[in-house]
């Protein structure tokens, strides 16, 4: 079979100015692209879905909240399924002032790293408001844009994010039918017996793989999917607290409350407050 040669992506025919900053969202069909690089800098943000991410020599998972810094030049490939909602930012760092430019120097040495959950909301509206500007142009949108997204890079310095790690070659699709299983079950009591079956793995040792790849307990990741599945339905239907706490797999409101302050940093009341004077902007 005759091999494609490796794609070379360019910043500027994706810009919708002379501006060097391009955004793109999608939620695309399954997909795998194949080994390519860009003539710029490359911040890929995964909100929701699974797959993989090849940066260099390094595999990493795709998880919701992944952040991939990816410099010019740097080969990169990934895989993702259907319903995977990614953001592309593409830039030059002239955009930045002098600090900006430290400031992403020193965290492109990462490679990659992780939003905590409850960060992917205001995450989300900051990238859409990006794009909105870059589409509408109106005055001042170069400066706002870049500032934006410095303020991006200040969060995730400051916001001691946590450091991914790359992984064994099976890694990412031993850990995507875990993510997958967790979110078809994730009302019900998931058990590591049941996961390590699921995966040929010893149970015990499940655990510890989990963790140290999404580096959170498997009780935490299960309680932070219940609670956005939360959140979406109070956005989204007119449910009281305690059908919402049952349709997620909850003993009760308590329990409910306990974990989505754990969670939100706030009580599922207080949420729902700022969802209506959101609407009443």
């Amino acid at each position: 079979m005759e091999t494609l040669p490796m794609k070379h992506y360019k910043l500027l025919p994706h810009c919708k100015s002379d501006w060097p900053l391009s955004i793109h969202y999608y939620m695309p069909f399954p997909c795998h692209e194949p080994l390519h690089d860009h003539d710029c800098h490359e911040i890929m943000i995964v909100l929701n879905g699974t797959g993989w991410c090849r940066i260099g020599e390094k595999r990493y998972p795709v998880l919701p909240g992944m952040v991939f810094l990816i410099p010019p030049g740097e080969t990169h490939e990934y895989e993702i399924p259907l319903g995977t909602l990614i953001f592309n930012i593409m830039f030059s760092p002239d955009i930045f002032s002098a600090e900006g430019k430290t400031l992403l120097g020193s965290l492109q040495k990462r490679g990659a790293a992780q939003c905590p959950v409850r960060e992917l909301d205001r995450l989300k509206e900051q990238l859409m408001r990006i794009d909105r500007e870059l589409t509408d142009q109106s005055s001042g949108y170069r400066s706002l844009t870049a500032a934006i997204l410095t303020e991006l890079l200040v969060v995730m310095a400051r916001g001691n994010w946590d450091m991914a790690c790359s992984t064994s070659a099976d890694a990412p699709d031993i850990l995507n039918t875990v993510i997958a299983y967790i979110g078809t079950h994730y009302r019900e009591r998931i058990t590591l017996a049941e996961l390590g079956k699921l995966v040929d793995l010893n149970p015990a040792y499940v655990g510890q793989f989990f963790k140290r790849y999404t580096w959170k307990s498997l009780n935490q990741y299960i309680q932070e999917i219940r609670i956005a599945k939360a959140c979406s339905l109070m956005e989204n239907t007119g449910w009281s607290g305690a059908r919402i706490a049952a349709e997620t797999g909850f003993f009760d409101s308590a329990h409910f409350t306990r974990a989505f302050r754990r969670v939100m940093g706030m009580t599922p009341r207080e949420y729902a407050k700022s969802l209506r004077s959101r609407v009443s902007r």
